[in-house]
């Protein structure tokens, strides 16, 4: 079975092959919207397609990165990764630089005495002053009103 996909990747693959990718209609507050670009929200296809997609633009942005990040950690729309500080405008620009319908934004780590600290994907990682990467639960805070 050829895994290959036709013409220049999934991105064109699935905007020929399904209309959901082409063109959708929606409605918010009473205002109809045409989409123009994108997997129409709510479609049974659209969460595929995204992934797809994403994982085709993190391969070219990382193959074409000016600077390497250490490591590099995608979720859905969630993205970790690990660079040094002086390198992070140069790659963040590169990222946005890629599709301009898709931009990235950076958090940047909570500095602590155990080190440097992000949450990720349901996670706490924290990298140590010695360079080690401790892994633990996040847990969002919430509001401490009793009920």
């Amino acid at each position: 079975m050829d895994a290959t996909l036709p013409g220049k990747g999934v991105l064109a693959y699935c905007s020929g092959s399904f209309p959901e990718f082409r063109r959708s209609l929606g409605e918010y507050h009473r205002v109809v919207f045409h989409q123009v670009f994108g997997c129409a929200m709510g479609s049974p296809v659209s969460a595929v397609i995204a992934e797809l997609g994403m994982e085709e633009i993190e391969e070219k942005e990382l193959a074409s990165a000016p600077v390497k990040p250490h490591w590099w950690r995608g979720y859905v729309d969630d993205s970790d990764a690990r660079l040094k500080s002086e390198s992070i405008k140069d790659f963040h620009n590169h990222l946005n630089s890629i599709n301009h319908h898709i931009q990235f934004t950076v958090e940047m780590p909570t500095i602590s005495t155990e080190g440097q600290t992000i949450a990720f994907f349901g996670t706490n990682n924290t990298v140590s002053a010695n360079g080690q990467v401790e892994k633990g639960v996040y847990r969002k805070p919430r509001a401490q009103t009793n009920i």
